[in-house]
């Protein structure tokens, strides 16, 4: 009997870079629209593939185990921009503000919410 356990582990690092023009309704609502990049800077699969060798149907006595692990790193690897729609909820000038922001990127199935907080000084 054998028994192969694959364990993968993905780390990212990506940068979403927004500018955007802002327009204040009044003191606590502002609404803002603009374009977003967004970059994966840095990205590293871990992949650890385990094979054990059993005596037996039942698997009750380990003959040998073996693992062998694989690593990939890449850099700047993709690049992907959109447009953004923003809407901010708190003081507009100074202190805390809650934000909600659409992005609508040019590739296909990628659009999403982003939700944030921020404090003005």
């Amino acid at each position: 009997m054998v028994r192969t356990t694959t364990a993968t582990e993905n780390k990212n690092i990506n940068w979403e870079i927004p500018v955007l023009i802002r327009y204040n309704i009044n003191n606590y609502i502002g609404v803002g629209a603009g374009i977003q990049a967004n970059i994966n800077v840095y990205s590293e699969q871990n992949q650890t593939i385990t094979v054990d060798t059993y005596e037996g149907d039942k698997g009750n006595s380990l003959i040998s185990s073996t693992t062998n692990s694989n690593t990939i790193k890449n850099n700047f690897t993709d690049v992907k921009a959109g447009l953004l729609f923003d809407l901010t909820a708190g003081f507009a000038r100074i202190g805390p503000s809650l934000g909600a922001r659409y992005v609508i990127n040019f590739e296909q199935n990628f659009n999403y919410f982003q939700v944030y907080g921020i404090w003005k000084f």
